[in-house]
Order: C-alpha cells, then sequence, then structure tokens
C-alpha cells in the first residue's frame, strides 16, 4: 500500500513537472563575439533593458513593458502584421502578448554609434494559454536607440520559424 502511495505520488510529481511551465525570461550569447561584444557599456545597456522588457511581458508588467518601447516604434510582428506607433503597447495591455517564458540567443549584438544596438538571433517563446510545451520558435532584429539616458525599442522584425518535428 505504502509502495502504491508514493508511486502514484512520483507519477502525480512527474505528471506536474511535465506540465507546469514555470515563468522564464532570458537571453544568452550563442557565440563569443556576442559575448565579448556584451562586455561593451552601450551594447549592456540595450541588453540589459531587452532584458527588463521580457520579464516585464512574463509578469504581466504592462507599464513596464510600455516604458521600454519608443514612442515611434514600429514591429514587422510574428503574425505578419505591420504594428505601428502605439499599436505594441495596446496589444501587450490588452493581453495579447502574454508569456510564460521568454528564452533569446543572441547571435549578432552590435553598436551603430553611440546611441543605437542591433540585436539579432532566435527567440523561444511559450504564450500564456497555449497547450502545455507548445513552443513557438522565431528570428528577430531589434533596433534599440539611447532616448534620454534610456534604451528604447525603436524598430522589430520578428518571424516565426516552423519548428522541425522531433
Amino acid at each position: 500500500m505504502l509502495e502504491e502511495l508514493a508511486m502514484r505520488s512520483i507519477s502525480f510529481l512527474l505528471l506536474w513537472l511535465a506540465t507546469a511551465s514555470p515563468a522564464l525570461a532570458e537571453w544568452k550569447a550563442a557565440n563569443d563575439a556576442v559575448t565579448q561584444a556584451a562586455r561593451d557599456p552601450v551594447i549592456a545597456g540595450a541588453l540589459a533593458q531587452a532584458a527588463r522588457m521580457d520579464a516585464a511581458l512574463i509578469a504581466d508588467d504592462h507599464a513596464a513593458f510600455a516604458d521600454g518601447l519608443a514612442a515611434d516604434l514600429v514591429v514587422n510582428s510574428p503574425q505578419n502584421t505591420v504594428s505601428l506607433p502605439g499599436d505594441t503597447a495596446r496589444l501587450a495591455a490588452s493581453g495579447r502578448i502574454r508569456y510564460n517564458s521568454y528564452v533569446r540567443s543572441i547571435e549578432y549584438a552590435g553598436r551603430r554609434g553611440t546611441d543605437l544596438v542591433v540585436l539579432m538571433g532566435e527567440e523561444r517563446v511559450t504564450r500564456k494559454g497555449a497547450p502545455a510545451g507548445e513552443i513557438e520558435i522565431r528570428r528577430f532584429t531589434d533596433l534599440w536607440r539611447l532616448e534620454d539616458g534610456k534604451w528604447h525599442l525603436a524598430i522589430r522584425h520578428a518571424t516565426k520559424v516552423p519548428s522541425s518535428p522531433s
């Protein structure tokens, strides 16, 4: 009887672990060039702001997310639409941009002068409300602009990539 109870508990725990979707926002350098670039204070500032905004998305902190968007932000979205200034903040506030996890693999990080940073790579997201384990894979390019001492997302392009069958 005790063994059966232990097995049921273990089975329940494994099922819970398999379906639980812990909140996660992180970025990682995909290569040594990005690791080196991240030591540049200009690039590090943009990366830090990107991490704060990703964490704000995970936490459903719409104000913190919107605070990192440039007033003139335009986005070519993964839904194959163009979001004009103000659209992205409204979509997030209305609950249409919501994630359990947001993981970026940055393959390129470079500066353009002292007030622009380009980040490019792959991101893997799980949307809140999506079936457990469903991961959306995207290629992205983000242009960050320093305005009044703070980094803002100014231009974004993200395209869904079909996931390869497992």
